[in-house]
């Protein structure tokens, strides 16, 4: 088990508890369904400590830390003073995040957007601290660092621990909702929805913020705050629920983790980016790797030759990728080798990789199979096939299960729009497959 276990995504209406809601919160069915899953998932992970994001304890800060002892919160405001909780602060973990990632800190009141959640929960599990983290509306490149941090920092520590990413959606989907209807709403809380049905929450920080703002969110940011922080983790998402039946979007989702080996290939490619990046040099990975990898795995791939494409992606979007159709090196090794520093210094449609951007950038390695002439896009499946167009000397390629290339035609245009390839123009096609390492 690794020390981040899983990260629960979860809304914070007062309303769907049974105290406050008076029989209102049966219309959040739902959603209520959707906490008591979240609650099975975090009980059988039996947390030491459950780390709180929320967007209502911030002071101006990206981050701000609660240096309380403890707590005793209640939902007072909402009429009900006895829907109580207290719990214990975990201070000892507070002091290694202020002392190895330096957040704001402030003392902080047990917010509805932590109290909600934490009500599931208490009900079924109370032997667990937690550390409570107030996720301010600020620029997610700076958040998204601070978060990559924060991740690395709980996966060294010696306790079983979840994130609690607290968050509600869209607040304008209905005229009757508290801020009134606007398109934006509906748009955002799909966009948001899709990104945890597809598995893929790096979508999350694509999502613009003048239709954040529009939307009236309050969840995004402690969203992508969770996700950062597990993104070096194989992570299985669940989506739990979603409606918005007050005029505000409630998702719940919970991603179960697991620490994540990283392939060699993987490994070739970013130790090259890094040396190459902050020093200028290159290394030879066959030499370079010989008393960290698989003897045996190092001595079948000394003699194994590849096209490779090496793509470099950072905060989601594509930051480099240069590739070989066919080997051009003695070893896929050195394949890798070379297309790593490639992608992260001459892509033409990029700047140079610089020393600052490495701890955000994540790698992928595609080792190229054999190339299979077609006759027709009709044998295509852009999903499981990368295609190659030529004629004469022009030549486009175009990966495999790329986002946005959901049909066959669509793959078979990019490609010959990157070759230059015109309408009328004698054309062979070819399809690959790949293996994908990340």
């Amino acid at each position: 088990m690794s020390p981040v276990a899983g990260v629960a995504f979860a809304p914070h209406p007062p309303i769907i508890i049974p105290e406050v809601g008076k029989g209102k919160e049966r219309e959040a069915g739902n959603t209520i369904k959707g906490m008591e899953k979240l609650v099975e998932a975090i009980v059988n992970k039996s947390p030491d400590t459950l780390v709180v994001l929320t967007p209502h304890s911030q002071y101006n800060g990206i981050m701000t830390i609660a240096t309380n002892q403890k707590w005793r919160g209640s939902l007072l405001q909402f009429g009900c003073p006895d829907v109580e909780i207290q719990i214990n602060n975990n201070t000892e973990l507070v002091n290694i995040i202020n002392e190895q990632v330096g957040l704001s800190r402030a003392d902080m009141p047990l917010d509805h957007g932590a109290l909600v959640p934490l009500y599931f929960i208490w009900k079924h599990l109370k032997d667990f601290k937690i550390v409570l983290i107030g996720v301010g509306p600020h620029d997610s490149e700076a958040l998204i660092s601070i978060s990559n941090s924060l991740g690395m920092l709980l996966q060294e520590q010696n306790e079983n621990i979840i994130l609690l990413a607290s968050g509600d959606l869209s607040h304008r989907l209905r005229h009757d909702g508290p801020y009134g209807k606007h398109p934006s709403g509906p748009i955002f809380d799909e966009l948001v929805v899709k990104a945890f049905k597809e598995k893929n929450l790096d979508q999350l920080k694509n999502i613009s913020t003048d239709l954040r703002n529009e939307a009236a969110e309050c969840g995004l940011n402690p969203f992508i705050a969770a996700s950062e922080m597990v993104k070096p983790m194989r992570c299985n998402i669940e989506l739990c629920s979603y409606e918005g039946p007050f005029g505000v979007g409630y998702l719940t989702a919970f991603a179960d983790c697991n620490i994540v080996e990283k392939h060699q290939y993987v490994r070739v490619a970013e130790e090259a980016i890094k040396k190459y990046v902050t020093e200028g040099e290159t290394i030879n990975p066959e030499e370079y790797f010989e008393e960290i990898f698989d003897e045996k795995w190092l001595r079948d791939k000394r003699h194994r030759k590849a096209g490779s494409f090496v793509s470099i992606h950072k905060n989601g979007r594509l930051r480099g990728c240069i590739g070989t159709i066919m080997p051009a090196y003695d070893n896929i090794l050195q394949e890798v080798n070379a297309n790593a520093i490639a992608a992260a210094t001459k892509d033409p449609r990029f700047s140079p990789v610089e020393e600052e951007e490495l701890k955000d950038i994540s790698i992928k390695v595609d080792i190229l199979g054999d190339m299979e002439e077609i006759e027709t896009v009709e044998v295509l499946n852009p999903k499981e096939y990368g295609i190659m167009v030529e004629s004469k000397y022009k030549r486009g390629v175009l990966l495999p299960d790329l986002e946005g290339v959901d049909t066959a035609i669509q793959q078979f245009e990019i490609a010959k729009e990157k070759a230059g390839i015109g309408t009328n123009e004698k054309i062979r096609i070819y399809r690959f497959q790949v293996e994908r390492f990340a």
